[in-house]
């Protein structure tokens, strides 16, 4: 399965390096998702994690690579248990725009969980609910880039994580 992730990685992407390095233990985060989901990092460690930073232009490209890696992991690995955390930089949001900005939010991720639902059915692919989590957290005093080293999201970043160890 490591393996499997690794390959599915294109090497044109960027990794974040800054802080997290692969064999480096992930950091216990915990957050409230845009949801008002409650977690810690660390309660998916028996999972494969996807960790992602990115803003709203690099999310755009995060997608477009997250989206087929997905499809290929489940139809390669059909009782793969993933977790995916996505930290949204909203920090350059000004606090009088934040509510507007957590609805938009908020509507982005009931958005991508039907649209990933309607991708898995396209493709008869079969993924229980239990097999993929997914939280997107704001971050809007750029805590969360800061923790992992990063100036900005223009450029997405991400590590995989396995058993609470960066593998790439």
């Amino acid at each position: 399965v490591f393996y499997l992730l690794i390959l599915l990685v294109d090497s044109s992407i960027g990794f974040a390096r800054k802080s997290l390095q692969v064999g480096e233990s992930a950091p216990n985060i915990i957050f409230t998702d845009i949801e008002g989901n409650q977690a810690s990092l660390n309660q998916y460690f028996d999972r494969i994690i996807i960790l992602s930073v990115a803003d709203r232009t690099s999310s755009t490209r995060l997608q477009k690579w997250m989206d087929p890696a997905n499809l290929n992991l489940f139809k390669v690995q059909p009782g793969l248990r993933m977790a995916y955390v996505s930290i949204a930089d909203v920090s350059g949001v000004p606090s009088l725009f934040r509510g507007v900005v957590s609805r938009a939010i908020k509507s982005i991720s009931q958005s991508a969980h039907e649209k990933l639902a309607q991708t898995y059915r396209d493709h008869n692919i079969s993924v229980d609910q239990s097999q993929r989590i997914l939280h997107l957290i704001p971050d809007w005093r750029g805590d969360y880039l800061s923790r992992f080293g990063l100036d900005d999201a223009d450029k997405y970043a991400f590590w995989i994580i396995h058993k609470g160890v960066v593998i790439a």
